[in-house]
């Protein structure tokens, strides 16, 4: 049985009559349990009077004021229980409406802000039928009633609606779960054969690539917010399906003491490194222009093709050509993954813990896919959290955002061979997420962007290059 509304009756001494009256057009309401109506004159001998109002006005839904000369004369009518009323109604606690029931001056009072009864404010003893004023009233205390009722069968059905999410939500996430230890256990067969291949080609590795390089070794995977990613947005779908070719990637970012060399040697002013130090931190406060410049220099140094011709800000590639480059998006995601895994962040794990990722571990914006930890609010040296993933890239997850070749824009959907997004754009690609950044943004799949003269202290760029 739906619970019945509560109207609280305040009334001066002098209109007890007419409350009487007036009880008895309200009493079809109360035999019906659609309403049920307090008033003082119903406290029990011995209990506390004024606690026993305070408390009944404080439950009401509706606080009915019966207006009158007496009333507002009243200091407890107008002081205690007009004010509770009014603070009630301010809040949206309780509707409160004002019946006048003699003629008075009502309106010089607060009580004019609101919608009086009977029709129009006109007072009960000025009708000429006091039982038409008091049925007039009475209905509409019922239309009000009603409409409070409505709102409560609202909220019952939004909380069951929420609760009903909820149990999806659960569910989905034991689908989840169960999917990731199917993927586990499927990972775990192919392990002993992966180990074999990385022992037999390590060997190749340290001969083919280049100083602080590793080979990886490309194939097809899906990109995007694949079923294990959490708190996807809508710029990681529609998962795409990527084949990349092999290429190298540098082990760690772009360190200052390596930067420092290009800036020296080229006559630029070195950026700045925040007052953190430099040396073996990430460099950080370059823009995309810059990093491309860096590229196309140090493959000079090693007599390698340049892979970019840089006119202005107009900036395009050879693919073919063996200097050293920008990954592209796909390059970036698939080696995160540790060459194309259902893995969460870039150190092949599905929890960031501050201990292994630097990021903002504080405790606001734990996740049930993080670790609360150490708020670090600066770089840390490359490769000093010792977290590597599977291909032994370190920091793809915190530290810097690192520049990608791509302009940002929506995944194409579908199979893509050697994706790297479209010929123009706004925005270029950031990828891994920083130092300053939350859980969510240090993902493998999470996507930054922004112009590419963009320097900040949170971006810097890692190495790829063409075997």
């Amino acid at each position: 049985m739906a619970q019945a509304v509560q109207i609280f009756i305040a009334y001066a001494r002098k209109d007890s009559a007419l409350l009487d009256e007036f009880r008895v057009h309200l009493r079809p309401l109360e035999r019906a349990d659609k309403l049920r109506i307090w008033y003082d004159g119903l406290i029990e001998p011995g209990a506390e009077w004024e606690a026993s109002i305070k408390k009944n006005l404080h439950a009401a839904d509706i606080i009915l004021l019966l207006v009158s000369a007496d009333a507002i004369a009243s200091d407890y009518f107008y002081d205690k229980e007009v004010a509770d009323a009014l603070d009630r109604h301010r809040k949206g606690s309780a509707r409160v409406v004002p019946m006048i029931v003699r003629p008075c001056a009502w309106r010089t009072t607060p009580l004019a802000e609101l919608q009086a009864l009977p029709k129009d404010g006109k007072p009960v003893t000025s009708w000429s039928d006091r039982d038409e004023a008091f049925t007039y009233a009475a209905e509409a205390l019922w239309d009000m009633a009603h409409s409070i009722e409505q709102q409560r069968e609202e909220k019952t059905e939004q909380a069951r609606r929420e609760k009903e999410a909820t149990e999806e939500t659960r569910h989905a996430a034991q689908q989840a779960k169960e999917e990731q230890a199917r993927r586990a256990e499927q990972e775990r067969r192919q392990r002993a054969e992966e180990e074999k291949r990385r022992k037999e080609e390590e060997k190749r590795r340290e001969k083919e690539a280049a100083v602080g390089m590793v080979l990886v070794k490309g194939g097809a995977f899906d990109m995007g917010g694949t079923p294990e990613q959490k708190d996807c947005r809508d710029d990681e779908k529609p998962v795409t399906r990527v084949t990349v070719d092999d290429f190298y990637m540098g082990k760690y970012a772009v360190t200052f003491d390596e930067y420092d060399a290009f800036c020296a040697a080229t006559g630029r002013e070195k950026p700045s490194d925040s007052g953190w130090g430099r040396g073996q931190r990430p460099v950080i406060n370059v823009s995309w222009y810059d990093a491309a410049a860096y590229c196309n220099w140090l493959s000079e140094q090693q007599n390698l093709t340049k892979v970019y011709t840089i006119n202005g800000d107009q900036v395009s590639a050879d693919w073919s050509a063996t200097g050293y480059r920008l990954p592209t998006e796909a390059e970036w995601e698939y080696a995160a993954r540790g060459g194309g895994k259902a893995v969460l962040f870039g150190n092949g794990k599905n929890v960031a813990d501050p201990q292994e990722i630097n990021f903002d571990g504080s405790a606001a914006y734990k996740k049930a896919y993080s670790v609360a930890g150490e708020y670090r609010g600066k770089t840390v040296p490359v490769g000093s959290l010792n977290s590597p993933n599977a291909l032994g890239l370190h920091d793809m997850s915190g530290n810097v955002w690192e520049w990608c070749w791509d302009w940002k824009a929506a995944y194409p959907g579908g199979h893509e061979n050697n994706y790297r997004g479209p010929a123009s754009g706004s925005l270029r690609v950031l990828r891994g997420g920083s130092w300053y950044n939350y859980p969510r943004l240090v993902r493998v799949a999470y996507r930054g962007s922004v112009t590419p003269d963009d320097r900040n202290y949170g971006i810097g760029f890692r190495l790829s290059r063409t075997p």
